[in-house]
């Protein structure tokens, strides 16, 4: 019989890395609500923003973000290791329950669009 580390019973990044495009999408516009009610100043927004849109970017080119717990820690901790300890603001007023329900609703509003359009076609 094999032991499991315990980390391997609460992983989540293997399934719902899927789920990066919208956790960065909802992490963006979680930054401009930061900004809009000043709880984080301009250039703080400004500087997550862009270090988000650089990890889409590099998503989208088809490179990978080292693995964490779960898509939410792993995307975090590269926008930290990209633009320093700013990033670590972005958790500001969200909990992860929040950021999971919305990542959910983005991608299967999404997957329904295209769904749909394939039952059209």
């Amino acid at each position: 019989m094999t032991t499991k580390h315990p980390q391997q019973f609460i992983e989540s990044f293997s399934y719902d890395v899927r789920l990066a495009p919208y956790d960065i999408q909802g992490s963006i516009a979680h930054a401009e609500m930061l900004g809009k009610t000043k709880i984080l100043p301009k250039n703080s927004v400004a500087k997550i923003i862009k270090g988000l849109n650089a990890i889409l970017k590099d998503l989208n080119k088809g490179k990978q973000i080292p693995s964490d717990e779960d898509i939410h820690f792993a995307i975090e901790r590269e926008l930290m290791r990209r633009i320093g300890p700013v990033g670590g603001a972005l958790h500001t007023g969200r909990s992860r329950n929040d950021q999971v329900i919305t990542d959910l609703h983005l991608y299967l509003k999404d997957h329904v669009l295209m769904i749909l359009g394939e039952l059209r076609r």
